[in-house]
């Protein structure tokens, strides 16, 4: 029985693929040069920046990563366009930073639903790309230890940036 080789590829999402090895594409150099040059994919959720200190203008400071933030990436101006389009990003981020702030966040809540049902393959595994920043001040109090199962949690935007250079490494 001849065995066949296999070759996982998908440079987009950190989802693979299992493809023949006899259809996979020859990698030349300029392929390669395009996969290390790659930036990966955040989505911001969360407060608005009005609301939040501007918190995401630490985010986009670093230039390794390719920042989508629903303030100005999407069409805000009806639920029918921004719903569609930020579900659309969250789905092609390769990392999720959520800043909920104090505020009730449904939306946010949705969004770090998705991602976390997007990334992980058995319910209850903690998602190690996404980032949650959970201020002392916020409430319910009960509910951060659920929080914390489902993604990196941390009190401040900068404990946020550091994670996220971590994810870089």
């Amino acid at each position: 029985m001849a065995s066949r080789l296999w070759i996982n590829l998908n440079l987009n999402h950190n989802r693979f693929k299992i493809i023949p090895l006899c259809r996979a594409i020859l990698i030349t150099s300029d392929i390669l040069q395009i996969v290390s040059n790659h930036k990966q994919r955040v989505y911001l959720a969360g407060q608005a920046n009005e609301h939040e200190n501007n918190w995401k203008e630490e985010f986009k400071k670093l230039d390794d990563f390719d920042f989508y933030d629903w303030e100005f990436d999407s069409d805000q101006s009806s639920p029918n366009t921004f719903f569609p389009d930020d579900l659309k990003a969250v789905k092609s981020a390769d990392i999720l930073v959520a800043n909920p702030g104090i505020a009730p966040s449904e939306g946010t809540w949705i969004e770090i639903g998705y991602f976390l049902a997007l990334n992980t393959d058995v319910p209850g595994i903690t998602c190690k790309n996404m980032i949650i920043i959970w201020k002392d001040d916020r409430e319910p109090k009960w509910s951060i230890e659920f929080v914390k199962k489902a993604g990196v949690v941390v009190g401040t935007v900068k404990e946020a940036v550091a994670e996220l250079k971590k994810l870089k490494e």
